[in-house]
């Protein structure tokens, strides 16, 4: 998380400090913040140089390991674009053109908000916030806006990737299950493109031309609607504000998973804690602000897993405790989720001081409801694996209370049943009827 975590840093400083004409966003002065965060770095390292050192020495192979996935999913993600850099192609290229006015926006504006590339005279009234944060990387490194364009989809790429092993492994210590992870974040689409292979192994089987795959179609399967996942917009190299900010949400993702995990149980002061924690705090609210302002349709999301951690760890702390301290804890606990929300909107409050909302009447209902089919095609295998690990948990707690109870025969019915529905969730979601059929009969014959 640190290549994020300094990365907006760097970026916020400069942002802020364009947005109230302090000092322009140039290259000079993104290196004198640099220069600034390398000194606060400096201090942190003196200060807890005992405490870092022990890391460390403990951690390095880890440390090291995670770099060389960064460093390969970076220079995977640089062969796939090098396949097609194109950013002009009128017909395939997407809205890459008007995605690289903004960045040149932010480039070429001396203070904030950006001037809009469209409209002489005026400022982008739009979530713009996203360009800044590799608009400060471009500035600093000096390279080409094109090639740099190019170079973001795999930064952003491998930091989602990177990031989502680095918070499965401190909560596994599972090297397989966080590159699963990784895999699960980055990688892996929908049922799409699976069916579009069974379409081609039907196609073969009747000797006719099987279709090319349409990797357009898997962003598309509800009628008039997008339903684009990571790798695909990765692919397309769509360097929108919904893939900017992935990182900073797997980022988030590590700060609500640090509130209710256990401390790790080290020897440290009262007040050494109480600062830790009100830089937790301090660090929630910023990366909430910033899911904000770079995507605002991530917000709520991330606003109701916030309250919700809160409200965990609120729990967890006063189980023991009578329900009038529980509830004036848990009242205490939406105080504070409502003053961390105020907190991350008052990070960025020049960028709302310039914001105008001019199309959005509200929301509402959509007259055209989404079918079965379409659903699953896009969320099945969520809700195979969700289902799956619920039934595992529910037979493990079942057998673990009825274990002298239960019978030889009742537990191998019950680990029967509860093979046949995953087997037959998994082939219902593929639309697999046939082998849905075919799968019943032998079930019962090796059963019986």
């Amino acid at each position: 998380f640190s290549k994020t975590l300094g990365l907006l840093l760097l970026a916020y400083s400069a942002w802020m400090f364009a947005s109230l004409h302090i000092i322009a966003f140039s290259r000079l002065s993104l290196l004198l913040i640099g220069a600034g965060l390398l000194l606060c770095s400096i201090a942190m390292f003196t200060w807890q140089r005992r405490t870092i050192y022990l890391f460390l020495r403990q951690h390095w192979r880890l440390l090291l390991l995670e770099e060389i996935i960064f460093s390969l999913a970076f220079l995977l993600f640089v062969g796939i674009r090098s396949l097609n850099p194109d950013l002009w192609n009128i017909d395939v290229g997407g809205e890459k053109p008007m995605e690289l006015a903004f960045l040149h926006a932010v480039l070429r504006s001396p203070y904030m908000p950006p001037y809009d590339p469209w409209f002489a005279g005026g400022y982008i009234n739009y979530y713009y916030y996203g360009y800044v944060i590799f608009g400060a990387l471009i500035k600093v490194t000096g390279i080409v806006p094109t090639t740099a364009f190019n170079l973001t989809i795999p930064t952003l790429f491998a930091l989602t990737f990177t990031s989502a092993v680095a918070l499965v492994y401190s909560l596994t210590r599972r090297f397989t299950v966080a590159l699963l992870a990784g895999y699960f974040v980055a990688l892996i689409g929908n049922f799409n493109g699976l069916a579009q292979l069974k379409g081609q192994y039907v196609a073969l089987l009747a000797h006719l031309q099987p279709p090319a795959f349409d990797y357009w179609q898997s962003s598309r399967i509800i009628p008039y609607t997008i339903n684009e996942f990571p790798f695909w917009s990765f692919l397309f190299a769509d360097l929108h504000p919904h893939v900017i900010d992935l990182p900073v949400a797997v980022l988030m993702l590590g700060i609500a998973a640090t509130f209710i995990l256990p401390d790790g149980g080290e020897a440290i002061s009262i007040g050494e804690r109480r600062w830790g924690k009100l830089l937790l705090y301090l660090l929630a609210a910023f990366v909430f602000g910033t899911i904000a302002c770079v995507n605002p349709w991530d917000m709520p999301v991330y606003a109701l897993l916030l309250a919700l951690v809160l409200i965990v760890r609120t729990i967890q702390e006063k189980r023991q405790t009578p329900k009038l301290t529980m509830l004036t804890s848990l009242g205490i606990c939406l105080v504070t989720f409502a003053l961390l929300c105020g907190l991350g909107y008052l990070f960025y409050l020049p960028f709302y001081s310039s914001y105008q909302e001019l199309y959005v009447n509200g929301l509402g209902l959509v007259q055209q409801g989404t079918s079965l089919g379409d659903y699953l095609t896009i969320f099945g295998l969520w809700i195979f694996l969700a289902l799956s690990f619920f039934l595992l948990e529910l037979y493990r707690w079942w057998t673990a209370r009825s274990r002298i109870a239960m019978t030889a025969e009742t537990r191998r019915i019950a680990e029967y049943l509860l093979l046949c529905g995953v087997v037959l969730a998994f082939v219902t979601l593929l639309g697999l009827k046939t082998l849905l059929v075919a799968l019943i009969a032998p079930g019962i014959f090796l059963f019986i």
